[in-house]
């Protein structure tokens, strides 16, 4: 058996058997326990064949990151969104944690940056690997844009810039490499979608990532407004201060005046 062959989604499943229905009110709580009990078998069913991410996982993974939009998560969704990933590969097959996906994918992204993900691939076709490869470069520069580094979020704008430029070339060699028998014709029409997936997926994070840009330079001119406010109410208190100070000497020079006076 290929250790790398995705499981067949159709094998029967030893479902628990259901128990008698209970009279104390705690049906519901007897059945998220068996839930989560089948959970956890599967998982480690899963873990004994071997908890080794095999190519095809790491595809799959890349893809469910990106359709779940983890990077562009808002505060405080980020442990839901893995948890949603870990759902999507179940249900192909790949039994992993919304935190195994997180740290799986963290060593993606430095295989990546060392240029040795392509080895990772040992199974596949080219289109897959190449499709692979696209989808974590896009996802990398996503996660470098989010960074607080200006000089990483402008590299990963030109990195960006690169991969678009890239996928258009890709799509017109794929259209002038058009062969007129069946099989080369299914191939570049494989190779089309692809692409088109890929910009359209590519535009949808850029208006995601615009998005992002437009709210923080709110954000930014939101405390450039409560700073000033701050600055104006010191003064107006500094002045206050200085009128009072300046009334008290008028009134003790008045004393002193009808003392001597006396």
């Amino acid at each position: 058996m290929d250790i790398d062959s995705q499981p067949d989604a159709s094998s029967p499943i030893d479902w628990p058997e259901t128990p008698p229905r209970r009279e104390d009110g705690h049906e519901e709580e007897d059945t998220l326990e068996r839930s989560n009990k089948v959970e956890e078998e599967d998982e480690q069913k899963w873990r004994r064949r071997g908890a080794e991410w095999k190519p095809w996982e790491d595809r799959a993974l890349a893809k469910e990151i990106m359709a779940a939009g983890v990077l562009v998560a808002g505060k405080g969704k980020s442990i839901e969104k893995w948890e949603e990933v870990a759902r999507a590969l179940k249900k192909i097959g790949s039994i992993r944690t919304g935190k195994s996906s997180k740290s799986r994918f963290n060593k993606l992204l430095t295989e990546l940056r060392a240029q040795n993900l392509r080895s990772l691939q040992k199974t596949g076709t080219n289109e897959e690997v190449t499709t692979f490869l696209y989808d974590m470069e896009n996802l990398n520069s996503l996660a470098e844009i989010q960074s607080k580094d200006p000089q990483l979020r402008a590299q990963a704008r030109e990195r960006q810039k690169k991969l678009d430029e890239e996928g258009k070339l890709m799509r017109k060699e794929a259209m002038e490499g058009m062969s007129k028998t069946e099989v080369k014709s299914k191939k570049r029409k494989t190779m089309d979608d692809s692409i088109e997936e890929f910009e359209r997926e590519t535009l949808i994070y850029q208006q995601k990532i615009q998005k992002m840009e437009e709210e923080e330079a709110t954000r930014h001119n939101e405390l450039l407004n409560q700073n000033k406010e701050t600055t104006q109410a010191i003064q107006h208190l500094c002045q206050l201060w200085e009128d009072e100070r300046k009334e008290m000497r008028e009134i003790l020079c008045t004393l002193l005046e009808r003392a001597l006076e006396k």
